[in-house]
């Protein structure tokens, strides 16, 4: 063990835990209801002594230091020798949790470690069991009083992180035992989405059937179809839009369709387009789905959507239009569909102020020439850029 600070941390020797390790750890004391220390004469003292080499040059041999007495029983002992004590057992707790040691978490909960305990990074043993997916542990904790509703680790919750991790089995128990299903983590993230996130299919339906809300938006504005849509989790796409997801569903800066042609994925577009998604929607980041796969230069989903004709003269986003969003890029492929396509090389708007802008942002020879070879301007001037030589001309 390892003392910091006056607060004793756990050795790596608790992570291969079986119940000769943890007597070890536990040694020669005992600590009764109120979290006192006292002697237990049945347990020998397992801690290594000391050898200490004499200074004397005559006697060439070690001598033993007397051990440290097992424990004090004065009333008055050091409060923070007990608080060390308590936690002892508590950490222990939370790692025989996490690596799945049934045998040494029944040990230690009989040793009265506190089943709730709360680290603020890693939760409490519950926390640490379902995230681990050790079924047994979970059972165990839950039957000796752990809180199924406490908040605490990087996912907040059991349920939650079950979910995240797709711990089928888990995910049940803790329904079973009256979780709520719509509880969220600090990001306001429930457990259908972290399992969409997890692309858990199973659990994702599973969550569903037991009232998770499909509808629910985390604190980015994002609803379970956009997740998935973006993940490209396809199966799961349909799941929800079986589900009755609507499929014109948008978070803060884009809709459905704007999220999975930036992802760049042409299977979830499709189905999307199927489904009878507007192709010609607008975001506010990109500014639509046409924008969003051109900026992103996803050349599979660009021709795509013209195919199934999303218009080129779109307006909205950053960049103002497809056109200046591939350009701003470099993707001189799109570029050219986009021009062939009737995309207006003169158009105002966005960024840069016009496509001639974008592409000398890009740095790209070639893009620069494809624009001027189409007639492009070279002393126009908008945008941001643009503003500022107004500014400077006075």
């Amino acid at each position: 063990m390892e003392k910091n600070q006056g607060r004793i941390f756990i050795s790596d020797d608790l992570r291969d835990a079986d119940s000769t390790v943890t007597e070890r750890i536990l040694g020669a004391i005992e600590i009764n209801a109120t979290g006192m220390e006292v002697a237990n004469p049945s347990r020998p003292d397992v801690r290594p002594r000391k050898k200490a080499r004499t200074t004397d040059s005559s006697q060439l041999f070690m001598t033993e230091q007397p051990a440290r007495p097992v424990a004090r029983t004065d009333a008055r002992q050091d409060s923070t020798t007990v608080r060390a004590q308590v936690e002892l057992l508590d950490d222990a707790l939370q790692e025989a949790a996490a690596g799945g040691h049934e045998p040494v978490v029944r040990m230690l909960l009989a040793k009265g470690a506190n089943v709730n305990a709360q680290r603020k990074e890693s939760g409490n043993a519950l926390y640490a069991a379902s995230a681990g997916g050790h079924h047994a542990v979970v059972h165990l904790l839950l039957n000796n009083g752990a809180d199924i509703h406490a908040s605490g680790g990087l996912h907040n919750n059991a349920l939650t992180v079950a979910s995240f991790q797709g711990h089928m089995a888990i995910v049940q128990l803790l329904i079973a035992s009256n979780a709520d299903v719509n509880v969220l983590n600090e990001n306001e993230r429930s457990a259908l989405q972290m399992a969409l996130v997890g692309g858990h299919e199973a659990v994702v339906r599973l969550l569903l059937d037991n009232g998770a809300d499909i509808s629910k938006k985390d604190s980015w504005g994002t609803d379970a179809l956009c997740i998935a849509s973006y993940m490209g989790h396809k199966k799961i796409v349909q799941l929800l839009l079986d589900k009755e997801a609507s499929i014109n569903a948008h978070d803060d800066d884009a809709n459905v369709l704007e999220v999975a042609s930036s992802a760049g994925h042409k299977v979830i577009v499709q189905l999307l387009l199927d489904q009878g998604a507007d192709i010609n929607a607008q975001g506010e980041e990109y500014g639509g789905a046409l924008q969003a796969a051109s900026y992103e230069g996803h050349e599979r989903v660009v021709q795509l959507l013209l195919d199934k004709g999303a218009t080129v003269h779109a307006q909205g986003g950053e960049y103002g239009n497809p056109l200046q969003a591939a350009l701003v890029e470099g993707h001189e492929t799109i570029a050219q569909w986009l021009l062939d396509k009737g995309a207006d090389v003169h158009a105002q708007g966005g960024k840069y102020g016009n496509a001639l802008q974008a592409a000398a942002r890009s740095g790209s020879e070639s893009t620069v020439q494809l624009l001027l070879d189409r007639g492009c301007n070279v002393n126009a001037h908008g945008g941001d850029m643009g503003m500022h030589y107004r500014q400077q001309q006075g």
